[in-house]
Order: structure tokens, then sequence, then C-alpha cells
């Protein structure tokens, strides 16, 4: 995705404060772009479920609301 396309994802995502959070610095903030990799849909579920895994065992330093809008 380009920086547009991805603009426009993310403002389709209203109910999602890291969506928000996120759109609201590309838009206000420097933001520096790498062509970054690509990885199928089932390693990059699998990392972030991983990700996931990691917050909730160290969860005495992350709030609720945040774990639960990362398993959304």
């Amino acid at each position: 995705m380009n920086f547009k396309e991805t603009i426009q994802k993310l403002s389709t995502e209203s109910d999602n404060p890291l969506a928000i959070e996120c759109m609201n610095c590309m838009l206000n903030d420097t933001v520096f772009f790498n062509a970054g990799f690509t990885q199928n849909k089932e390693k990059l579920t699998s990392l972030y479920a991983f990700r996931l895994k990691i917050a909730k065992d160290l969860s005495k330093t992350l709030k609720e609301a945040d774990l639960e809008s990362w398993e959304l």
C-alpha cells in the first residue's frame, strides 16, 4: 500500500484507537516509510499472535484496554 491507501484504510477503522492514533501521526508528524518486506497472511498473523502472547505475559505493564485492542 502507498501512503494514500494506508490513510484511507486507517480512516475506516474509526472505532480502533490505535488506527486513529497511527493515522494522526502519519498526517501530522514526520513519518519515514521503507519498502519493507512481504509476508503471506499466515506468517504475518502468526507474528501478531506471538506479539499478543508476549504482551499478555507482560500484562503488568500494559493496560487491559490496550491488550483488548491488540487482540481485535
